[in-house]
């Protein structure tokens, strides 16, 4: 009995000395708001737009500037081809050679009309792709990445879901109707604000006519993209036409302006073209972009539990610039912790700076340490006796 009284007692002060103070299992985590989800308080566009569902994104943020049924699934047609277009950009060699095989010719609707037997590389089948709209396109590049349209479907709908659409299923890559085959308006635009980082692909749905030419013939494609709003207007800058008698007609379109970029989405529209430069036009007049705040100019002094230092500075890291309605009231509000535990590190996220349009959050910045406190150390006695 002695014996274990003992070594109950030497077990007991080694885990005092040993155990790490102040630092519990779960501490809450703040909640960290991204850009808004709902166009509250920006829906700056009074005429009316033929499309059934629509968005217009700020790209750099994904901002909501304006929504109509945003969130309602539909066919996407062509604009299919967007994430097509993504998954062998980033799986693929430019200079890679595809054989085009019997399952990738004849198929319906827009095409280029492969035949069995070319050879072409990623690169202009890309163009095929993206300017003229091939379906034949489309299923020889699944077939040389996946080896099947279904599992080229598969690395599709997993790529959307890691990108954040959470309303959208792929059943084919070039977008020909399918009751499994639907996206939304929003989720487009998730894909599109994607899409447009890489400087490959945005090239690509820039370029107006390509020249797409076979390896092993002569018989040269001239592909002249779809999307006629290239021609008409020196701020439109890509991306996607689409259209099926079941869903419409649906654009994607992308435009620059003094350094502003937007994305706008319409689903089975009826005047389209009309559509979307009505919302970019509406972007641009009615928001612009706002510094509301230098690196580290926001603030906050918090408590620190069982460091070295008592108290540690957490603010802005960074600039604070974000495109808003224009002439908009902003409230800017600090959220912080009421005490932190030690150890922090440099960098840490400790609170937020939220920022407020009529009362309603529409982004939130992280307000980081600006310093390393380690853990203070206590001796044994004050562990055993403190």
């Amino acid at each position: 009995m002695k014996k274990t009284l003992i070594i109950s007692i030497i077990i007991f002060i080694l885990i005092l000395f040993f155990a790490p103070v102040f630092e519990p299992e779960y501490q809450r985590p703040l909640q960290v708001f991204t850009s808004m989800k709902e166009s509250v308080g920006f829906n700056q566009i009074n005429t009316e737009i033929s499309s059934e569902k629509a968005i217009l994104l700020h790209k750099d943020t994904g901002l909501v500037l304006y929504s109509k049924n945003a969130d309602e699934k539909s066919g996407m047609a062509s604009t299919t081809k967007i994430m097509t277009a993504i998954i062998i950009l980033e799986n693929m060699n430019l200079d890679e050679k595809i054989i085009i095989t019997k399952e990738s010719v004849g198929i319906e609707g827009s095409s280029l009309y492969l035949a069995e037997g070319e050879v072409f590389t990623v690169e202009s089948l890309l163009y095929g792709l993206l300017l003229q709209s091939g379906n034949d396109v489309a299923c020889a590049l699944a077939v040389a990445h996946s080896g099947s349209i279904d599992k080229f479907s598969e690395e599709m709908n997993a790529k959307a879901k890691k990108i954040g659409m959470t309303n959208t299923n792929f059943s084919n890559p070039h977008g020909l109707s399918d009751e499994y085959h639907y996206s939304t308006a929003r989720d487009m635009g998730i894909l599109s604000i994607y899409a447009m980082n890489n400087e490959i692909f945005k090239e690509i749905v820039s370029t107006k006519k390509y020249t797409v030419k076979p390896l092993n013939n002569d018989n040269i494609r001239y592909c002249v993209n779809h999307n006629k709003l290239l021609f008409n207007s020196d701020f439109i800058t890509g991306i996607k036409t689409g259209y099926t008698k079941k869903d419409g007609r649906c654009l994607v379109t992308s435009a620059t302006k003094e350094g502003i970029e937007l994305i706008c989405v319409t689903l089975n529209g009826q005047n389209h073209w009309n559509d979307h430069q009505i919302m970019l036009n509406s972007g641009f007049d009615n928001f612009e972009k706002r510094i509301l705040a230098t690196k580290g100019e926001y603030a906050s002094e918090i408590s620190v539990v069982g460091g070295k230092e008592k108290k540690v500075l957490a603010s802005n890291i960074s600039d604070i610039e974000l495109f808003l309605p224009k002439s908009s009231d902003i409230t800017m509000k600090i959220i912080s912790a009421p005490f932190v535990y030690a150890p922090i590190k440099e960098g840490d996220v400790l609170g937020e700076l939220r920022i407020y349009i009529e009362d309603k959050i529409i982004y939130s910045f992280p307000l980081c340490a600006t310093e390393r406190i380690e853990i203070k150390k206590i001796s044994l006695f004050k562990k055993i006796f403190g």
